[in-house]
């Protein structure tokens, strides 16, 4: 699939075209190559086990951190109050937890292991905060759902205005019912986008992910309820 040539329309919806859809077909690029992401660590790419195409990224699937690994790219920039949409496929082999995917420090998906089970949060650092600045202020929503090692899942999240709380977390193309809680913390490096890993803290990568992750796409608004449905049924 071209970058660009597949537009996502539902019913009502206005059409709206991905910026950056990393495909994970045996590479670390979208297929135009102009969204290239960089690897780190003993990444590869199994056709046995995928969720679109041909492959998957496998950040280490047998849960052996020394051979850990994920991807990064420093030239996606968005506006942290802007509306915009992360896509991804994921599955967990193991019942260990880390970051699906980070976008420009503002916002985290994690795959999180609370109280033996796996729940799915999306984080949204607030009022000119980051990950990177401070100990800012963060806003989570937490599936009140549980999920299965060895399944694929399709998550979405969905920033729709510049509220504290305004973003939405979608599993499998529905609105997941989550739980709400707020905090603080900060003072990453500034990693730009990165999928399979939180950021750096005193020389230090965390939130490492071990599991697989395919076709990432990102949009530069908020879709709407019936185009998140069809991209998690295309």
């Amino acid at each position: 699939m071209a970058l660009g040539k597949k537009l996502f329309k539902g019913a009502g919806a206005a059409v709206l075209t991905p910026i950056a859809i990393y495909e994970m077909e045996n590479n670390v690029n979208d297929t135009n190559n102009n969204y290239n992401l960089t690897a780190y660590g003993s990444v590869s790419y199994p056709s046995s086990f995928k969720a679109v195409g041909n492959y998957s990224l496998n950040i280490n699937a047998l849960g052996e951190k020394a051979s850990s690994g994920y991807l990064n790219h420093f030239g996606l920039t968005l506006e942290q109050n802007k509306s915009f949409s992360l896509f991804a496929y994921f599955t967990q082999p193991t019942d260990t937890y880390g970051k699906i995917a980070i976008l420009q420090n503002k916002i985290s998906v994690v795959c999180q292991n609370i109280g033996g089970t796996i729940r799915i949060q999306a984080t949204k650092w607030v009022n000119g905060q980051s990950m990177v600045i401070g100990n800012g202020i963060v806003y989570r929503k937490t599936t009140t759902a549980t999920f299965s090692t060895g399944t694929w899942y399709h998550i979405a999240v969905v920033q729709t205005g510049t509220g504290n709380t305004d973003f939405d977390l979608y599993v499998n193309g529905s609105l997941a019912s989550v739980t709400q809680n707020s905090t603080g913390y900060g003072g990453y490096a500034d990693e730009g986008f990165i999928v399979g890993s939180g950021p750096v803290y005193a020389g230090t990568q965390y939130w490492q992910y071990y599991g697989l992750i395919d076709h990432v796409k990102v949009f530069d608004d908020a879709l709407q309820a019936s185009q998140i449905s069809d991209l998690a049924n295309e």
